[in-house]
């Protein structure tokens, strides 16, 4: 049983990530979208100016800083984060859309690794399919399940249950898949599911 509907999609901001896996080169640059950020002596952060500091950290939360203090005329609309080990600054685009997949170069010899960002979708509207599927004997012999969609799927999510609702042991590999247009659970694992199982998903274009 499946259920179709036609909703809104927001869209999905791009993101980026540049890493500083040594200290900053001296007078360095890091290039966002066209705008340029330089290494200095002293940060200057309203002007796309950072300092190298004595450490990767140091580099990285004064980077971070210049993309987000930058005022200048065209600064990319990119608001940076230091990662959760402080030495790499992820650039998350400030609206959806594809119009946020910049690019992102430097001239750094060997200290600076970046990244264009990436994954920036545009609004627009999408088909969702919400359903269930209850495991036959058969399923279970073929050692997977196929859940055929009406269209292709770019994502989806899936559970699997037993058939009292308790979350189901099985262990799976779930994919989508074309030709035709399908949800495949395969299982090779030491735990198969059991006839009467039901795989609840969600699925969109």
């Amino acid at each position: 049983m499946s259920n179709v509907t036609l909703t809104s999609y927001p869209g999905q901001n791009a993101v980026g990530v540049v890493d500083f896996n040594g200290v900053a080169e001296a007078a360095s640059t890091i290039t966002i979208g066209g705008k340029v950020y330089t290494e200095a002596d002293t940060a200057d952060a309203e002007n796309g100016v950072f300092t190298n500091g004595a450490s990767t950290a140091d580099s990285a939360t004064s980077f971070a800083a210049a993309v987000n203090g930058d005022v200048r005329k065209d600064a990319p609309k990119v608001t940076a984060v230091l990662s959760d080990e402080g030495s790499s600054v992820i650039l998350v685009a400030d609206e959806s859309g594809s119009d946020g997949n910049l690019s992102v170069e430097t001239d750094s010899a060997a200290n600076v690794t970046v990244e264009n960002m990436h994954d920036g979708k545009d609004e627009g509207r999408k088909k969702i399919v919400v359903g269930n599927y209850t495991v036959t004997a058969q399923d279970v012999l073929a050692d997977e399940i196929n859940i055929g969609l009406p269209f292709a799927a770019s994502g989806f999510v899936v559970n699997l249950r037993t058939s009292t609702g308790l979350t189901d042991a099985a262990t799976f590999l779930a994919t989508a898949e074309t030709g035709p247009n399908r949800l495949l659970l395969n299982f090779g694992g030491a735990t198969d599911p059991v006839a009467g199982d039901i795989v609840h998903y969600v699925a969109f274009e």
